[in-house]
């Protein structure tokens, strides 16, 4: 089975009726090679709250994941920069 067979057979509350998909980004995506499993999960569930808040409007458990997820990847960078790693500038 092809991807987009895959994923119509999925849960209704996973299809944006045409529109993009966060996991369609995902897939999309090419990592930084400096990110982690961690660091993309953090990420990419910052996105996936994100895009809830924007189709279905304000939840603030929703807001609370976005920032909690956020604090996780900084902290997490920040202890990598204190090692000597990840300490590059954009």
């Amino acid at each position: 089975m092809g991807w987009e067979e895959l994923k119509s057979q999925g849960s209704s509350h996973y299809k944006a009726n045409g529109g993009v998909e966060p996991i369609d980004l995902y897939r999309s995506v090419k990592p930084h090679p400096e990110y982690n499993a961690f660091d993309i999960k953090a990420l990419t569930d910052t996105i996936k709250y994100a895009y809830r808040l924007i189709t279905r409007g304000y939840l603030k458990a929703d807001a609370d994941k976005i920032i909690h997820y956020i604090n996780l990847f900084v902290a997490d960078m920040e202890s990598r920069e204190n090692v000597g790693l990840g300490d590059k500038e954009c």
